[in-house]
């Protein structure tokens, strides 16, 4: 599957996802989530967490390379990527001992 466009991946799989119920279609899934409120964010890793799916899902956005949006419990916009492992680094000029 490597080098496909999403749009060549069948994706029948999805409708048995969590995140493809009525219920749940309302969340932003295609919103990058630097533009949501905590709750939202929230909302949907609660929804991925439980999704018989989250395997697949987590293999499709790798294999066909989705850079933007929520899939598989994690965000997939690159910049908000970078920006999360930033704020999870300590300060270096904070753990200076003089």
């Amino acid at each position: 599957m490597t080098g496909l466009r999403p749009q060549d991946v069948p994706r029948g799989w999805m409708l048995g996802a969590s995140c493809a119920q009525e219920d749940k279609r309302d969340l932003p899934w295609t919103v990058d989530t630097w533009r949501l409120g905590a709750s939202d964010v929230a909302a949907m890793s609660r929804v991925c967490a439980g999704c018989p799916l989250r395997d697949a899902c987590r293999v499709y956005v790798a294999e066909a390379r989705i850079t933007g949006g929520f899939w598989a419990g994690h965000d997939r916009d690159r910049s908000a990527i970078r920006r999360q492992a930033r704020l999870a680094e300590p300060d270096s000029e904070a753990w200076d001992v003089a």
